[in-house]
């Protein structure tokens, strides 16, 4: 786990047309840094281009993340989640969706919040998250 590249991302389900994912001035891929764990070339190069904790990229241009190894996102669901990659025509093409490795926390939920981390939620869930990433199956976060 500790050579895996990991994106935090976002997806509007009603406009799948942009891609929202979080830089290393965010906390979530900022403890994944912190950790030791490398990070996309996109993500590094939008957090040497400006002060934003997050940024967008149109769906057109999903191919930037060509080595990323685990996608992160969250939805309402699992299934949601998943469907809103595995059946994009152009999201489904990034690599680590079509390995199976994405990684869906419930909106809401404990974990969720945990991936967004603070001096609470690390001690609280730390151990559940990494082990939620390492698995970079199909698992449910809740």
């Amino acid at each position: 786990m500790k050579d895996k590249k990991v994106l935090f991302t976002l997806i509007d389900a009603a406009d799948t047309s942009s891609i929202l994912y979080y830089t290393l001035n965010d906390t979530r891929p900022g403890l994944l840094a912190s950790a030791g764990m490398p990070q996309p070339e996109q993500v590094v190069k939008a957090t040497e281009s400006g002060d934003e904790f997050f940024t967008t990229i149109s769906s057109e241009q999903a191919d930037v993340f060509d080595d990323v190894d685990i996608i992160v996102t969250y939805a309402d669901s699992e299934e949601a989640g998943r469907a809103l990659f595995e059946n994009d025509p152009i999201l489904s093409k990034i690599p680590a969706v079509q390995n199976g490795n994405l990684v869906v926390l419930i909106n809401n939920t404990p974990l969720a919040t945990a991936a967004n981390p603070s001096p609470l939620s690390v001690s609280w869930g730390i151990s559940d998250y990494f082990a939620l990433l390492n698995s970079t199956t199909s698992q449910s976060a809740n």
